[in-house]
C-alpha cells in the first residue's frame, strides 16, 4: 500500500504535505496514510468507510470516502464499484448508499480522481448472507378418492431467520377457503383441483405451496386422438379406483403414450413416456379380480404382469368381449381386475385401435405416431 506525490494534487494546500512526504521518503520512513513506504507512480490505497460489513440481503449500507480524499477535500469525481455488478461513474457524492441484494463476499471500491489523475483508491470487504428463506408445505390425509371426500391438511412453515408466522390461508380450488394453520375440508364435487396455501411471516414475505386433489366417478383421458371418458366403480373395485385416482392426481399420466395397441384385444396406456421409458410408479395394489365384473368390451381394467397383485399405473380397454381370457376363474387363473367402463370416446378408443404399429425397444405392437395422453381431468 503506497502514496504516489506524482497523483497528488498540485495545489497550494498540498505544498506542505509534499513536502513532508518528501522528507520522509529520504529517511526510509512509513507513508502516514497506509504504512506502506511511499513509491512514485501508486495511488493511495485506504479503507472505505461503511456503516456496516456485514447484513442479511436485501442490506443497504451506507459508504463514506472521505477519509480518500485529496488534503482540502477538492477532487474530481469518484467512480464506485460495488462488485456486484453495480458501477457508479464520475459521480460527486463522497457518501452514497447501496442495497445488496444477493448474497455473497463484496469488495467495494471507491477510485477518487483529482487533476485529471487517479488519486487514491479506497476500498473494504462486506459480507452478505441470502436472503432468508421461507418455505411451506402441505400434508393431506388423502390426495384422492370418491365424493364427498375429507381431507385433513396439515401446513408447515420455516425460515432461516428469526422470523414467526404471521398468517395461514387457504384456497381450496372449489371456493372453500380458511385460515387455520392446520383444516379439514370435504370437497363435495367433483373435481380436480388444485389447493394453494400461502403463508405470511412477520416480516411481511410470502411462500405458497400447491397439492392437486382429486375425486369423483368419472375421469376424462384428453389424447391426441381425442378424449374418452371413464366411469370408476368404486363400488366393486375401490382399491383399484383410488389407485388411479391418486394417479390422477400426482400427475402421474400426463405425457404417457398408448404403448400397447392390438386390434380386437385391447389398447392400453400409462407406464411410458413418448421415448418409451418406463415411469417410476409407486407400490402396487392388491388384484380385485374375483369382484364379479367381466373384461367384456368397453370396460377398463389393470393391466400387471404374471403376478397378480402387480398392477400399478397402466390400464387398458377391452375393445373385444375377452371374458373368456381375462376374467377370473379361480387362484390359478386370477385374471385381471376391471374397475371401469368407457362411457365417451369409445369411437376415439377405436381410432386408437386402428393405427399401424411396430415393435420398439423390445416392446411389441407400439404405435408408429405416438398416441399421448395431454390431459387429464375429473368430472
Amino acid at each position: 500500500m503506497t502514496v504516489a506525490f506524482g497523483r497528488l494534487r498540485r495545489s497550494a494546500r498540498a505544498g506542505a504535505v509534499l513536502a513532508v512526504l518528501a522528507g520522509m521518503m529520504s529517511m526510509g520512513l512509513q507513508c502516514p496514510f497506509t504504512g506502506g513506504v511511499v513509491l512514485p507512480g501508486e495511488p493511495i490505497t485506504v479503507v472505505l468507510g461503511a456503516s456496516a460489513t456485514e447484513g442479511r440481503a436485501p442490506f443497504e449500507i451506507g459508504f463514506n470516502a472521505a477519509r480518500a480524499l485529496p488534503p482540502g477535500g477538492e477532487f474530481d469525481s469518484i467512480n464506485w464499484d460495488f462488485d456486484d455488478g453495480v458501477v457508479i461513474n464520475n459521480s460527486d457524492a463522497v457518501d452514497i448508499d447501496h442495497v445488496f441484494e444477493d448474497g455473497g463476499t463484496f469488495t467495494v471500491k471507491a477510485y477518487i480522481f483529482a487533476d485529471g489523475a487517479l488519486y487514491a483508491v479506497a476500498e473494504v470487504d462486506v459480507t452478505i448472507l441470502a436472503e432468508a428463506a421461507l418455505t411451506a408445505e402441505i400434508a393431506a390425509s388423502a390426495i384422492a378418492g370418491n365424493t364427498p371426500l375429507t381431507v385433513q391438511f396439515a401446513a408447515t412453515a420455516t425460515t432461516s431467520d428469526d422470523a414467526g408466522i404471521a398468517s395461514w390461508a387457504w384456497d381450496f380450488g372449489d371456493k372453500g377457503a380458511s385460515t387455520q394453520q392446520n383444516p379439514t375440508h370435504t370437497f363435495a364435487t367433483d373435481g380436480l383441483r388444485t389447493v394453494r396455501l400461502t403463508v405470511t411471516d412477520t416480516r411481511g414475505r410470502t411462500a405458497v405451496a400447491t397439492r392437486r386433489i382429486a375425486n369423483g366417478d368419472r375421469i376424462r383421458f384428453t389424447t391426441t386422438k381425442g378424449q374418452i371418458v371413464i366411469a370408476l366403480d368404486w363400488a366393486n373395485a375401490p382399491r383399484s379406483c383410488q389407485n388411479v385416482m391418486q394417479y390422477v392426481a400426482e400427475g402421474f399420466y400426463e405425457g404417457t403414450i398408448f404403448h400397447r395397441v392390438v386390434r380386437g384385444f385391447v389398447i392400453q396406456w400409462g407406464g411410458f413416456t413418448a421415448q418409451l421409458e418406463p415411469k417410476q410408479t409407486r407400490d402396487p395394489v392388491a388384484s380385485e379380480s374375483d369382484n364379479g365384473l367381466s373384461n367384456t368390451r368397453e370396460t377398463v381394467a389393470m393391466a400387471r404382469t404374471s403376478d397378480p397383485d402387480s398392477a400399478t399405473s397402466q390400464i387398458y380397454i377391452n375393445m373385444a368381449d375377452n371374458s373368456g381370457d381375462l376374467d377370473y376363474v379361480d387362484e390359478n387363473n386370477p385374471g385381471y381386475t376391471v374397475f371401469g367402463t368407457v362411457v365417451a370416446g369409445m369411437a376415439v378408443a377405436e381410432q386408437i385401435e386402428d393405427v399401424p404399429v411396430v415393435t420398439r425397444n423390445g416392446l411389441e405392437n407400439v404405435p408408429v405416431t405416438p398416441i399421448t395422453v395431454t390431459a387429464v381431468g375429473v368430472e
